[in-house]
């Protein structure tokens, strides 16, 4: 077995402490990889990887700051390593105003507020414990919370407490609409039984999914389990999953998978899935068991936090 599924299996499934001999021997194998080596080859000085969000328009950078982080993330880096700690002090030297943001500035949003938004919420995944990024989770936390305060989604209440903290009324799509990446990874863990079973329940049934991650209701299934959409949705799920009352709302997705288990056992999502960030794990998919490996410790994960034990 390759190194990262390998780091699935005792990490996500076993759940093997971080100080283990076998995780702590097998993240060092990771380190070495070829997919790791090539990100970091291209990561500078002050530890971005040049723009930040977006590669639109003409530049020389191969890869964003959040693309790298991405893949990092699903290889199996984390805060302990040292060049995710780099990433993590040069996104907070952007919130202190010591970075300039290295995009260029998009007009159609609330760009001082988004890009804050944006750099906040990768930090909290690798490093919760950031006082600055807490700083901005609070503020959605206490946007969300109000907006949900009278038992649903007002999209007034929402606009009211956006515009009392931020001192501008919403505007661009992405922040006039909350259900997309940013906010739903930002809050998870943090809102209160009661609103976060609400902010569960909106999302789910939310008629456009989640924005830059999956672009239909949740609560629908995909068409078919073999494909780059099932993959997307299968994204999607693993972001609500970090909330505390996900297996409950969340048993329908679970039952769908427990439902396209093979016969050996393994779950196979295909080549079509392969897209470089999330798949692939192994070092290759040449070898078709490397493929239904991959799948099958995501999805593991994945039923792992939704309360299955394997």
């Amino acid at each position: 077995m390759d190194p990262v599924p390998s780091y699935y299996l005792q990490k996500y499934i076993l759940k093997l402490p971080a100080n283990h001999d076998l995780v702590v021997k097998t993240k060092e194998k990771i380190l070495s990889t070829k997919w790791v080596k090539d990100i970091l080859m291209l990561q500078q000085e002050d530890g971005s990887f040049g723009h930040f969000h977006s590669l639109s328009y003409s530049n020389n950078y191969s890869i964003t700051t959040e693309q790298a982080l991405r893949r990092l993330r699903v290889l199996g880096l984390d805060y302990r390593d040292l060049c995710i700690k780099k990433i993590v002090m040069y996104m907070e030297g952007f919130l202190l105003g010591k970075e300039k943001f290295p995009d260029r500035r998009e007009k159609i949003h609330d760009w001082d507020i988004y890009t804050h938004l944006m750099a906040a919420t990768q930090i909290r995944r690798f490093f919760p414990e950031s006082e600055l990024a807490m700083g901005i989770a609070n503020q959605w936390k206490e946007i969300i919370e109000y907006a949900f305060s009278d038992n649903g989604y007002n999209q007034r209440r929402y606009e009211e407490v956006y515009e009392a903290i931020f001192s501008i009324k919403p505007r661009g799509g992405r922040l006039v609409d909350f259900v997309h990446f940013y906010p739903l990874i930002l809050l998870g863990g943090l809102l209160s039984k009661k609103i976060e079973c609400l902010v569960l329940d909106y999302v789910i049934n939310h008629p456009t999914g989640i924005y830059y991650v999956y672009d239909k209701p949740l609560n629908i299934l995909p068409e078919s389990f073999t494909s780059k959409q099932g993959s997307r949705y299968l994204s999607g799920i693993e972001i609500l999953s970090e909330y505390t009352n996900s297996k409950d709302k969340l048993s329908f997705a679970a039952d769908w998978l427990m439902n396209n288990v093979s016969e050996d056992g393994f779950w196979d999502m295909g080549t079509a899935v392969k897209d470089n960030v999330v798949f692939p794990l192994s070092s290759s998919w040449r070898n078709n068991f490397n493929r239904k490996l991959d799948c099958t410790v995501r999805i593991m994960a994945l039923l792992t936090k939704l309360g299955y034990t394997f």
